[in-house]
């Protein structure tokens, strides 16, 4: 450096500090490059446990609808269980009372 004349020894400092200026912002834009990798690898794994929930909701959700289905075919085998018993109670109340009716237009008619 002692053979450079002054303006070239500033010209040396000046792309010297050009290039660790460069190297910075190269090394810092790796730096931000990787916490903007690794902020989307969260991202990432923060959708694919929501989509596994989401998924594990929509099973919860199809069962409930299964299991609510034979809630309601099992109530509605039920009513109609107890609709046939009333029915069938009703035809034999009937009967007996038609039996009575006749049996006393019966006695009265042999008295």
């Amino acid at each position: 450096m002692d053979e450079l004349d002054a303006n070239d020894v500033s010209l040396l400092k000046a792309v010297k500090l050009l290039r660790w200026i460069t190297e910075q912002r190269v090394n810092k834009s790796a730096v931000e490059e990787l916490k903007k990798e690794k902020k989307i690898h969260e991202i990432f794994h923060e959708n694919e446990k929501f989509k596994k929930n989401i998924e594990k909701f929509k099973q919860q959700l199809k069962s409930q609808r299964i299991n609510l289905r034979w809630k309601l075919a099992t109530e509605e085998s039920v009513i109609k269980s107890h609709e046939q018993n009333m029915a069938l109670t009703k035809a034999l109340t009937d009967q007996r009372i038609k039996e009575e009716m006749l049996t006393l237009q019966l006695m009265k008619s042999v008295d």
